[in-house]
């Protein structure tokens, strides 16, 4: 992960893409990333939903590995709920891809020109913009199932609802999980409201083409799995197991 994807959403004709080297940034990732950037580039004392905030999103610097926890993903701003730096912690796919893509960072900055919503596509080649009106106060459910009918199961989706369009100060952004559902949020401090201010409804991170994690393998067979294997086969998909999976013993592959 050695670059910073900066997305200004106030160009005359829509959303620029900038890619930056880390500079300044480089060693850091997580909520290290996000604070640092929003600390260093965000006047204290400006509007939460104004153009002077920035949103920032930074997987951990293990991300894009099989190390333990290694795929959650750190989002930062200045809040609106508290009026602070702000970072709000989720899981889902959405750390693993932007590592699986290269980004340490991507920032959204700047004051959306009009009233349109845009979702961001991001591949291993490029990154691209497009109008995606036809979502408007989509909530997160039906709005990842129409990206999923367009873009397919493979990519992760990030999404604000209809709270965070209404710019909401409990809203949240969405992650999918392995299973490309819209079940992990960044839940804390209204960024959500942040996202929905900047005019973006969804990122598209596709990791197509890019290195698969590796996985770890058991040492005695050579097998995937480790000596637990159905258990932590099951934890690098879905997370932390349930409670009722705890209790019976029994982990779904």
């Amino acid at each position: 992960m050695e670059k910073v994807l900066r997305i200004n959403v106030g160009a005359e004709n829509g959303p620029v893409a900038t890619i930056e080297e880390l500079g300044a940034y480089a060693g850091l990732g997580g909520r290290a990333m996000t604070t640092t950037v929003v600390c260093n580039e965000v006047p204290p004392n400006c509007h939460p939903l104004g153009p002077e905030n920035k949103l920032v999103f930074s997987p951990g610097l293990m991300a894009g590995s099989a190390a333990a926890s290694s795929g959650r993903i750190s989002v930062g701003c200045k809040s609106p709920l508290t009026g602070t730096i702000k970072e709000s912690n989720s899981g889902g796919t959405g750390g693993q891809f932007m590592a699986r893509l290269g980004y340490a960072a991507i920032i959204i900055e700047g004051e959306r020109k009009t009233d349109d919503l845009w979702k961001i596509v991001i591949t291993k080649d490029a990154v691209t913009f497009e109008k995606c009106n036809e979502y408007r106060m989509f909530s997160n459910y039906p709005l990842v199932a129409a990206l999923q009918e367009k873009y397919g199961m493979e990519p992760g989706y990030v999404t604000i609802g209809t709270a965070g369009e209404m710019l909401m100060c409990n809203s949240t952004i969405c992650f999918t999980d392995p299973e490309g559902r819209a079940t992990r949020h960044a839940g804390r401090g209204g960024v959500g409201a942040v996202m929905g201010s900047k005019g973006i409804k969804a990122i598209v991170l596709d990791p197509a083409g890019t290195p698969v994690i590796r996985k770890p393998k058991n040492v005695q067979s050579g097998e995937p799995g480790l000596r637990t294997g159905a258990f932590v086969t099951s934890r690098m998909r879905n997370g932390t197991s349930h409670v009722r999976n705890q209790r019976s013993r029994q982990y779904p592959e």
